[in-house]
């Protein structure tokens, strides 16, 4: 929506041939648009003000032609200081323990990141292209209990953006052992877990993540035979609360006939 820069450095260097190379580094504030389904909000980059440092612009011309100035913009060194940023009550990342972790840029063609698997959103939107930006947040999904001593499932969350009028956005989430093209999960290198689907939806100021379609399968042998299960994971409705928590519940659907 807007950025706000408060600090601005810049260093030059001159060569022996007489090219003059200038960098222009910046500090500031990101604000980000709170977008919204319909009446709903779905505020999914949720920051009034994302603290960064280190967005570049580099300047070179010929000493001795100086009005034939070009620049190129450089956010490959952007980092971010959560601690310092103002997150909207209504937005994910009040209501997820969603932990900031990096930035991610796209190359030429504008690829997606590989590894991650769509998540469907309610938002009337397009497929980023080059050039799209990104967050990335780390996402603690809990632990597999006493018999995995105890390990925490730590998947990894993604919000893509290309700039412009269009709304171009991508989410996509990775979770370790992710295979098949988002649609299946490798266990123990012998259970193999598939579901049809993942949604991000909004009711009520809370947030919850939709696991649909979810079945078991050994050696080709559907587990349980005649069904798959959903799986709703939600975090905490309060964002004044302060927990990093995340709830869960699950139903089993029986296919027809089954």
């Amino acid at each position: 929506d807007s950025v706000e820069i408060g600090k601005t450095r810049v260093s030059t260097r001159i060569s022996a041939a007489g090219s003059v190379e200038s960098r222009f580094t910046f500090w500031g504030n990101l604000k980000f648009k709170a977008l919204q389904s319909g009446a709903q909000a779905f505020d999914l980059f949720s920051y009034d003000g994302l603290s960064f440092s280190n967005l570049a612009l580099a300047m070179s011309f010929q000493h001795s032609n100086p009005q034939a100035r070009t620049f190129q913009f450089d956010p490959s060194e952007l980092a971010f200081d959560p601690s310092q940023s103002v997150v909207r009550p209504t937005g994910l990342a009040a209501h997820f323990p969603l932990k900031l972790k990096n930035f991610l840029l796209s190359n030429d063609a504008g690829d997606l990141p590989t590894g991650y698997a769509s998540v469907d959103v309610p938002l009337d939107r397009q497929k980023p292209a080059a050039p799209w930006y990104g967050l990335v947040f780390d996402l603690n999904l809990g632990t597999l209990g006493d018999l995995a001593a105890n390990v925490g499932i730590a998947a990894s969350m993604v919000t893509l953006w290309s700039p412009g009028n269009t709304l171009r956005i991508f989410t996509g989430l990775k979770i370790p052992g992710l295979t098949g093209g988002g649609s299946q999960f490798s266990l123990m290198g012998v259970l193999k877990l598939k579901m049809q689907g993942l949604e991000l939806v909004s009711s009520g100021g809370a947030y919850q993540l939709m696991l649909n379609g979810i079945s078991l399968s050994l050696m080709g042998k559907s587990l349980p035979p005649g069904g798959s299960f959903d799986f709703f994971v939600f975090g905490d409705p309060n964002p004044s609360s302060g927990s990093d928590a995340l709830a869960w519940y699950g139903d089993f659907k029986k296919e027809a006939g089954g």
